[in-house]
């Protein structure tokens, strides 16, 4: 995702979280095949009725990662809300909040 910091900083929420959770859903897209990166542009696990969602760009998806995270979660940081909405992994907010804790660490 190296090349899209202007689209983490610009979306209104800590781009640390949505990194946090990119590394937990696809490992920043390096969970997928290129050819699958270049259909799918996404790397946050965003899906509808089961199934993937589609993006033109990783700007389209990055921005609807953040629209999806302030609509679940709002702006103030709040993982188990979050993931109480975003992800069906009961383990997902623990993951997302130990990958949080270190990348706000460095």
């Amino acid at each position: 995702m190296a090349g899209y910091e202007e689209s983490f900083l610009a979306c209104g929420v800590d781009p640390l979280l949505l990194l946090a959770i990119s590394i937990n859903e696809s490992n920043m897209a390096k969970a997928y095949s290129d050819e699958f990166n270049e259909q799918y542009h996404n790397a946050f696990g965003l899906s509808y009725k089961g199934k993937l969602i589609k993006f033109e760009s990783w700007d389209k998806s990055i921005s609807k990662a953040c629209s999806t995270v302030v609509k679940l979660m709002g702006t103030e940081i709040n993982i188990p809300k979050l993931a109480s909405r975003y992800a069906e992994d009961p383990l997902w907010a623990d993951k997302v909040s130990n990958l949080y804790s270190k990348l706000t660490s460095i």
